[in-house]
């Protein structure tokens, strides 16, 4: 049951009963709840403390499933917290759960940052940026250059000098005022 050595070697040399052991947490962190109190009756299943290791945490951020295509594992991340003004905490991409949010459409993905300063804490709200890796060969274009009309996507392509034609167009992943052209 985890009872500290001493302890046990306490109680084999003078066979009394204590009231009272003292418990030895099994790692170092911080506590963020605390389960049992003074005088209470415990268990082996008594959580007594839960105790967190905040040197390094876990971000969880939602993408829109159209978003999903650009990211993957390793991505570098950039994350702003109002707690925290002015600062960028850097990281990178460490999971892509393998499901979507039905009513959201969204996918979790977990982010994983280094907390050496223990400014992040559990349950704050940040702002996230993800930098996906380039796509190496794709056709892009300005969004302004795509004209939409019901269900269809065109764009004007040059026939001739002062001369144009508009051609259909499939749309692919849009980003920073661009998008590809499938």
């Amino acid at each position: 049951m985890d009872v500290p050595d001493h302890q046990l070697r306490d109680l084999t040399n003078d066979h009394n009963i204590h009231k009272t052991l003292h418990i030895h947490r099994p790692s170092s962190g911080i506590v963020v709840n605390i389960g049992a109190r003074e005088g209470q009756y415990v268990t082996p299943a008594t959580e007594i403390y839960m105790i967190a290791d905040l040197s390094k945490v876990w971000v969880y951020a939602d993408i829109y499933e159209n978003e999903l295509p650009w990211v993957k594992d390793g991505d570098l991340v950039e994350m702003q917290l109002t707690g925290v003004p002015g600062r960028i905490f850097r990281g990178h991409l460490a999971f892509i759960y393998p499901y979507a949010e039905a009513k959201t459409r969204t996918i979790k993905v977990r982010l994983e940052f280094n907390n050496t300063e223990l400014l992040l804490k559990p349950d704050m709200f940040a702002e996230v940026t993800i930098y996906a890796s380039q796509q190496m060969s794709a056709l892009v274009i300005p969004s302004e250059a795509v004209i939409r009309s019901g269900t269809l996507d065109k764009a004007l392509v040059v026939r001739d000098e002062g001369k144009f034609e508009p051609r259909s167009i499939t749309t692919g992943l849009s980003s920073d005022g661009k998008v590809t052209i499938l």
